[in-house]
C-alpha cells in the first residue's frame, strides 16, 4: 500500500473539517440580473496605474500593457534592499475568454546569477480580500503585504519572483479556477517582456502558492498544457488546495471564515454578469456588495459565525440550493480542480489538523491527478494546522523547487 493510500485510510474521518478561506463558493443562476445591485471592488484614491486603458491595446495574453519601476517595503518605511522591482499591467483572459488587464509585481535580485538562466518563481498569494485597496502590489509598495517575509525566502535563493494580483476589476475573481489559472500563467509570460529585468522565455519557471495561492497554483498547473504550453515550466508546488468547492463551501458555513462565502458569490457574479442573484435575500445581496469593497480582516470580522441560510430565500442550505438548482450546481462544479492533467511534476501538501482546509480535499486532488497519470506527490505535516502547514512547507517547497530547477527527476508517489 502506498503512503497516500495509507493516509486516505487514516484521514477518512476528516472529510467534514472546516475549510480554506480562499475557496468556498456558490453560484448565481442563469436568469436575468436586471434587478441585482451593482457589485464593484473599485476603491477611491487608487493610483492611476491600476486603471486599465479603454479599450485595451491589441495583443495576446501575457503581453505587457505597462510597466514601471517601484519599491517594495517589508514594513511601512522599511524598504526591501537588494532587489529591482517593477509593477506591471498585462493582458490576460477571463472566464468567458474575453481580454482583461491584470496587474502584478516582478522582483529580481541584484546579485548576479552566475550559471545559466536565473530561475523565475510565479508566487501566488493567499486570500487578501476583494477591495481594490487589498491589491498585493499596492501593499508591497506600502509595506503592508503580510506575505513579503515568505517571498524573501525565495529571493534569498537568488531567484526572481513574479506575483500576480489576480483579476481585481470589476471584482476580484476569488473562486473562479479558470480565470485564476490563466492570469497566473500570463504573469509568467509578462515577466519575460520587461526591459532591463534579465528575464526571458529561456528562464526556468516554477509556480507555488498556499491557501488561495494553492488554488491558483494548482489551477495554473492543469491549464498550462492547453493555455500556455510554451512556458519553460519545471514544476508546481501547491499547498492547502481547495479543489472541491462543494466540500469547502459546506465546511466554512457557520464558522469564523464564513465571510468568504459572500466574497466568492460576488466574484462569480462578476465573472458571469448576466447571472441573477434571485435565490438570495436582500440581506445576501447587500453582503455581496459589501465584501466586494473589503479586505479579508474586515470580511472575516463582519461575517464570523454566520450561516449560509441567512443569505438565501427560504433559508436554504448550500446543499439544498444546489439540489434545487442544477444551474448553480453546474457552475460550482465547473470550478473543480483535478479534471485536467498537469504535464509537469506537482507537489501537493497540507497540515493534518488544518481547521480550514480539510486534508482530504488536498489529498483528493493528488489522487485525481494520479488517476490521470500525472507526476504528483503529497506531503503531510502531521502536527500542523493551516498556518503550520504553510510554515512547515516552506523548506520542503524550496528544496523541491531547487531540484526541479537543477533538472533532477521528481519522484511520484502515486
Amino acid at each position: 500500500m502506498t503512503t497516500t493510500r495509507r493516509l486516505r485510510c487514516t484521514l477518512g474521518t476528516l472529510a467534514t473539517a472546516a475549510t480554506l478561506l480562499t475557496a468556498s463558493t456558490l453560484a448565481p443562476s442563469l436568469a436575468s440580473a436586471d434587478t441585482d445591485p451593482p457589485i464593484s471592488s473599485a476603491a477611491p484614491g487608487i493610483d492611476a496605474f491600476y486603471t486599465p486603458p479603454s479599450p485595451l491595446p491589441p495583443g495576446n495574453p501575457g503581453d505587457l500593457i505597462r510597466a514601471e519601476e517601484t519599491t517594495v517595503s517589508l514594513l511601512p518605511g522599511l524598504m526591501l534592499l537588494g532587489v529591482n522591482a517593477w509593477r506591471i499591467m498585462y493582458r490576460s483572459t477571463d472566464a468567458q475568454d474575453q481580454p482583461i488587464a491584470v496587474t502584478g509585481t516582478l522582483l529580481v535580485p541584484q546579485t548576479p546569477w552566475l550559471f545559466g538562466h536565473r530561475p523565475l518563481v510565479d508566487y501566488t498569494v493567499g486570500s487578501h480580500g476583494s477591495g481594490q485597496q487589498c491589491t498585493p502590489s499596492i501593499q508591497f509598495h506600502q509595506g503592508l503585504q503580510f506575505e513579503t517575509a515568505i517571498i524573501t525566502t525565495y529571493l534569498a535563493q537568488n531567484w526572481a519572483i513574479v506575483i500576480p494580483d489576480y483579476q481585481r476589476l470589476p471584482v476580484h475573481t476569488y473562486a473562479n479556477s479558470k480565470t485564476t489559472g490563466q492570469v497566473t500563467l500570463d504573469a509568467a509570460r509578462a515577466a519575460t517582456k520587461i526591459p532591463g529585468s534579465g528575464i526571458t522565455a529561456q528562464n526556468p519557471l516554477a509556480i507555488t502558492g498556499y491557501s488561495q495561492g494553492g488554488h491558483a497554483a494548482a489551477a495554473a498547473a492543469e491549464r498550462h498544457p492547453s493555455y500556455a504550453p510554451e512556458l519553460n515550466l519545471k514544476g508546481v508546488a501547491a499547498g492547502g488546495v481547495p479543489a472541491d468547492l462543494r466540500a469547502v463551501a459546506n465546511a466554512v458555513d457557520g464558522g469564523f471564515l464564513f465571510g468568504v462565502v459572500p466574497m466568492a458569490v460576488a466574484s462569480l457574479k462578476a465573472a458571469y454578469p448576466d447571472l441573477s442573484l434571485d435565490a438570495f435575500k436582500d440581506t445576501g445581496k447587500a453582503a455581496f456588495a459589501d465584501v466586494a469593497k473589503q479586505c479579508i480582516p474586515e470580511i472575516a470580522t463582519m461575517f464570523a459565525m454566520h450561516n449560509f441560510t441567512e443569505l438565501t430565500v427560504g433559508g436554504k442550505t448550500f446543499d439544498e440550493l444546489l439540489a434545487e438548482r442544477p444551474d448553480y450546481a453546474e457552475l460550482v462544479d465547473a470550478q473543480t480542480i483535478g479534471r485536467l492533467t498537469p504535464s509537469v511534476p506537482v507537489l501537493t501538501y497540507g497540515g493534518l489538523f488544518d481547521p480550514w482546509v480539510p486534508i482530504e480535499v488536498t489529498l483528493g486532488l493528488h489522487d485525481a491527478w494520479c488517476a490521470q497519470g500525472a507526476n504528483v506527490s503529497f506531503e503531510l505535516y502531521p502536527i500542523a494546522e493551516h498556518f503550520g502547514g504553510l510554515g512547515q512547507g516552506i523548506p520542503q517547497v524550496l528544496s523541491w523547487l531547487a531540484a526541479r530547477f537543477a533538472g533532477l527527476p521528481a519522484q511520484s508517489d502515486c
